[in-house]
């Protein structure tokens, strides 16, 4: 393990060193500075988002009356400020306050005339929406390399499954992988959500049917080799990413231990899950996990969720980029190949 620590460190210092601002096709940097009333501080997550919602009276699950911010992973924070799905001005309004320096008492009606939303549909987990416009607001904040008034259009994304993606970790893990260009860039997060880069055409989101080209295969081969090899867990998500543990068997086991303690409506639906003798599982777990996967399978920070849907394509340039990394953590290489080829 401190052998690979060494390793990750080296790769870490490289990253920093050769760090770019995302492609123009992709997104300029990351506001330095926040909206809403602001008591800024540059901290590390995710244990500071935790202080600070209880320092500011914010709740993840309820809408605070404070709209105070600060600065984690270097992005603006403002727990209190939710979004509500129906409510394109509170969508906007969220935009407003991380992407500019207009403070949440301040924002008026035409500021919000300037953005437009779009519903994008086929998330699985989050409600999705894309607001243009950004670069015709007032008070854009400066960015890293330049300022925000060469972003055309934003990612706003609305969190979903609720309790079961710890939002603190993802969100911090989302910030790193943004640091080192391999997501869409991280703007700042608000109560239920944050904000990200977005990718306009010519990129689009694949479809299984691409999946049969050649060409689209093996870039994806090739993007899925460069996350592998260049993204290192920083070392302050190291106890949130065990480097030298994949977290495959430990959901697995959360998963059969849920599957366990189920409880089912009718009878018809117990004596199908009796069927299935779920008991057994756990044996075949052991077995797969002490037996089959070899002891020296190599591990690393994987996607885990490779699916089509979660692939951008550019077919001029033949870029791929990979999205929505909720699901990422700490597992066997193989798993990420296995899962999608």
């Amino acid at each position: 393990k401190n052998e690979k620590n060494k390793k990750w460190k080296k790769r870490d210092a490289a990253t920093n060193h050769s760090r770019r601002r995302h492609p123009s096709s992709a997104l300029p940097p990351i506001p330095s500075t926040t909206a809403a009333t602001s008591q800024h501080r540059t901290a590390m997550s995710p244990k500071d988002y935790i202080k600070f919602r209880q320092e500011s009276g914010a709740s993840p699950q309820q809408i605070s009356s404070s709209k105070t911010s600060t600065t984690i992973d270097g992005r603006p924070y403002v727990p209190g400020l939710f979004v509500d799905a129906a409510n394109d001005e509170t969508i906007k309004d969220a935009v407003i306050s991380i992407m500019t320096t207009t403070s949440s008492d301040q924002l008026d009606a035409s500021s919000s005339a300037l953005l437009s939303t779009k519903e994008i549909k086929g998330g699985n987990t989050n409600l999705l929406f894309q607001v243009s416009g950004v670069a015709k607001l007032p008070n854009l904040n400066s960015v890293e390399n330049g300022t925000s008034d060469d972003v055309d259009a934003v990612l706003v994304r609305i969190f979903g499954a609720e309790g079961m993606i710890d939002r603190d970790i993802e969100n911090a893990t989302y910030a790193a992988l943004s640091n080192a260009n391999q997501s869409p860039a991280y703007y700042g997060r608000f109560g239920n959500g944050r904000i990200e880069g977005w990718y306009g055409q010519p990129m689009r989101t694949l479809e299984v049917e691409d999946l049969r080209n050649p060409t689209i295969s093996n870039e994806i081969a090739k993007a899925m080799g460069r996350f592998h090899s260049q993204f290192s867990i920083p070392d302050e998500l190291e106890v949130y990413h065990d480097p030298s543990k994949p977290s495959m068997w430990k959901q697995l086991y959360d998963w059969l231990d849920q599957a366990l303690s189920s409880k089912f409506l009718t009878p018809d639906d117990e004596a199908r899950a009796t069927r299935l003798e779920i008991p057994k599982l756990k044996d075949e777990l052991e077995w797969l996990k002490n037996d089959i996967v070899p002891s020296n399978a190599k591990v690393g920070f994987c996607h885990n969720d490779v699916l089509a849907a979660n692939i951008l394509w550019d077919a001029e340039s033949k870029q791929i980029q990979l999205i929505d990394f909720e699901y990422g953590g700490v597992n066997y290489l193989s798993f990420d190949i296995a899962n999608h080829f």
